[in-house]
C-alpha cells in the first residue's frame, strides 16, 4: 500500500497490485480458454479521417471529438461519451511503464468530468467540487499501451447522487485493442449560489 501525506496527514492512498504478461500455450486450438473484451464501437471516424473538434484542455491530453462519437440517450444513466484521446507530445517508444503512467494519468484527470457530459443541462464549470474518492485502472494489454497516439475512449456514469458519482471508462487502441478499464468513484458538488 502506497500513502500520501500532505500537512502531516494521509490525503491518499493507494493499493497497487502486477500481474506479469505471462499466457498458457501448447492447449488444443492455441490461445487461452476464457479471452474476450469489450469490443471498440463500431462506426468511429478516425481523428484523421474526418474533421473534427479539437479540445484544448489544461494540461498533458488532447482530445478530439466528432459528430459520430457522441450519440446520447434520453437516460443519463445509458448515455455514452465517446471521443479521441492521446497525451500531447511523444513518449520514447520502448518505455512501456512511460506509457502507462501517461495512461494512468489521463484517466484518472478528467474521469469524473462524464457526470456533467451525461446531463442535458449540466456543464462541467458548474462543478464547485469534483474529487476522486477511489480510482481503479485496470491495464488489459500493457504492451500495446501507446499513450502519445490515437485511443478510442468511451465513459458512462451509471450512478450519481447523495453528492457522489460513479464513472466508468474503457480505453482501446486505434486498431480497436482493449487497452484498459477504469472506475471511479468521485465526490460532486455544484458550485454554490451566493
Amino acid at each position: 500500500m502506497v500513502r500520501g501525506f500532505q500537512g502531516g496527514q494521509i490525503i491518499a492512498t493507494a493499493t497497487v497490485s502486477f500481474a506479469s504478461a505471462v499466457g498458457i500455450t501448447g492447449r488444443e486450438g492455441g490461445g487461452a480458454p476464457y479471452e474476450h473484451g469489450k469490443k471498440m464501437p463500431a462506426g468511429l471516424s478516425r481523428p484523421d479521417q474526418a474533421e473534427m473538434e479539437t479540445y484544448e484542455v489544461e494540461g498533458p491530453l488532447e482530445i478530439q471529438t466528432g459528430k459520430i462519437l457522441n450519440k446520447y440517450s434520453d437516460d443519463p444513466a445509458d448515455t455514452m461519451i465517446r471521443y479521441w484521446m492521446r497525451a500531447k507530445g511523444p513518449i520514447h517508444e520502448n518505455k512501456v511503464q512511460s506509457h502507462l503512467a501517461a495512461l494512468a494519468f489521463l484517466t484518472d484527470a478528467y474521469l469524473l468530468g462524464v457526470v456533467t457530459g451525461v446531463q442535458d443541462d449540466a456543464k462541467y464549470e458548474d462543478l464547485g467540487v469534483a474529487a476522486s474518492r477511489n480510482h481503479t485502472v485496470h491495464f488489459h494489454e500493457s504492451k500495446a499501451v501507446r499513450a502519445d497516439q490515437w485511443m478510442s475512449s468511451e465513459q458512462e456514469s451509471p450512478w450519481a447522487g447523495k453528492d457522489r458519482a460513479l464513472a466508468v471508462h474503457r480505453i482501446w487502441s486505434g486498431d480497436g485493442v482493449l487497452l484498459a478499464t477504469c472506475m471511479q468513484e468521485g465526490l460532486i458538488r455544484p458550485k454554490m449560489k451566493l
